[in-house]
């Protein structure tokens, strides 16, 4: 009785041990939900060979939406209940420099330090952030990124008379360009449209994103090296003052839709693709991209326009802010091995790049080997090549977010897109609005 006893315990321990070391070989990753399916099947496919090459581990995958990426992971972290991997579009924006410092993501040096010489210059320093004890480390893996890009529609110029090589260079030609010359021309032929589809709610990342680069075509830069703020030194003001101005004026010229003060992020792709403006600035090439998966190629191909944005009112080029995409490992996940194997594994550039690939352009590669593919220099693709002068040929900076973690709430509240409204809508004077901003600026980030 008793040695039987002890032969079904030693049996019953056994197996709950052998179910505990299965559960622990299990990695579950969230994943933001590709816009094209090809993004989605590329990273399984990936998760198929890694699953290969490792038997008896493997991973949990889900796919979630965008607008409830960063909700579903925050209630994760509170309830101490993490995935062992997030990768959200938001991340970089919204949350990954305040959870590095909040001591919730785990450090990725070992898994990102050993590719440091594929990547291109001036990524690392877009997963660098700082910890709780201060001290900076990476605390992301960089998957791939995006830039403000600039979009029109070739036939509408054309109607209105004039040809892609009279688009100017120079920074006010420019925007008059599209506010007084072809708007103009439309409107006098009845066309109800607008020059330029400016994002500029406090409900759109792509509202702040734009007045980065405004920022960039003044040369003005918030924040020093080490994430101290540069908000009262007077050139830092007076170009963060002339960048708001120039963005106001194209709503006080009547240039964009008067909804585009409350849009989402989605609609001034909406209103481009309706063709209700001419022109419109994007954070990727998702516009054309949309074409493409559509098969209107007609459009993709002829009339579908990407440029780089005009130089700087100073005559020099502008300064990008790119935003990388990042996939984080949480400090309280259950398989922390499992998990940075995993994204070394992907991170290959055999792996990383289909994946990339699969959004049809809409990001752009972080390693250096994967830029310099086909896929981004074919000559036949407008939108493709452009990206690639873009990206490989003018400089560009981290979001402002990781080198100073306030960011990630200043762009949450989007202080920038508040200063517009008070222009906008309140009718304040620029100095005013200028004021509010950067005394918020400097409660949360100072």
């Amino acid at each position: 009785m008793h040695q039987a006893f002890a032969i079904v315990a030693a049996g019953a321990i056994a197996a709950l041990t052998s179910g505990a070391a299965i559960a622990q070989e299990k990695v579950v990753v969230w994943w933001n939900k590709g816009f094209y399916e090809a993004e989605d099947k590329a990273l399984e496919a990936v998760i198929q060979k890694w699953e290969a090459a490792n038997p008896g581990k493997k991973i949990e995958l889900s796919f979630i939406p965008l607008t409830d990426v960063i909700p579903k992971t925050v209630s994760a972290i509170q309830a101490k209940s993490v995935p062992d991997i997030g990768f959200g579009w938001l991340y970089d924006f919204q949350t990954s420099a305040s959870w590095a410092a909040q001591g919730v993501l785990e450090d990725l040096s070992d898994v990102v330090d050993p590719i440091k010489d594929r990547l291109m210059p001036g990524i690392i320093d877009t997963v660098t952030m700082g910890s709780r004890d201060g001290k900076r480390s990476i605390y992301a893996a960089p998957i791939h990124m995006q830039n403000m890009h600039y979009h029109y529609w070739k036939d509408m110029i054309e109607d209105a008379g004039f040809k892609p090589g009279d688009v100017p260079r120079d920074w006010k030609g420019f925007w008059d360009f599209w506010c007084v010359k072809v708007q103009d021309a439309l409107r006098k032929k009845g066309q109800r449209v607008y020059g330029i589809g400016l994002p500029s709610s406090t409900a759109a990342t792509d509202t702040f994103y734009t007045y980065y680069t405004f920022l960039g075509a003044y040369g003005v830069s918030m924040l020093d090296t080490a994430g101290k703020l540069r908000v009262d030194d007077p050139k830092v003001r007076e170009g963060m003052k002339k960048a708001l101005e120039d963005y106001a004026a194209i709503h006080a010229k009547g240039c964009t839709p008067p909804g585009s003060i409350s849009w989402t992020d989605a609609d001034n792709n909406n209103n481009f693709h309706n063709r209700t403006t001419v022109s419109t600035p994007n954070p990727s090439v998702s516009i054309p991209g949309k074409h493409l998966d559509d098969k209107a190629l007609d459009n993709y191909y002829n009339k579908i326009v990407t440029v780089e944005w005009p130089d700087g009112p100073d005559g020099t080029k502008i300064v990008y802010t790119i935003a990388v995409k990042q996939a984080l490992v949480f400090a309280d996940a259950r398989n922390k091995a499992g998990a940075k194997s995993f994204l070394s594994f992907l991170l290959r550039p055999e792996n990383i790049g289909p994946y990339t690939e699969g959004s049809l352009g809409r990001w752009f590669p972080v390693q250096k080997a994967l830029a310099d593919r086909d896929f981004w220099k074919d000559a036949k693709d407008p939108h493709k090549t452009a990206v690639y002068r873009q990206y490989t040929e003018r400089p560009f900076v981290p979001m402002p977010s990781v080198l100073n973690p306030g960011f990630t709430q200043l762009q949450n509240e989007n202080v920038f897109a508040k200063a517009i409204g008070r222009i906008v809508v309140d009718k304040w004077d620029s100095q005013r609005a200028i004021d509010e901003m950067i005394a918020r600026i400097k409660a949360v980030g100072g």
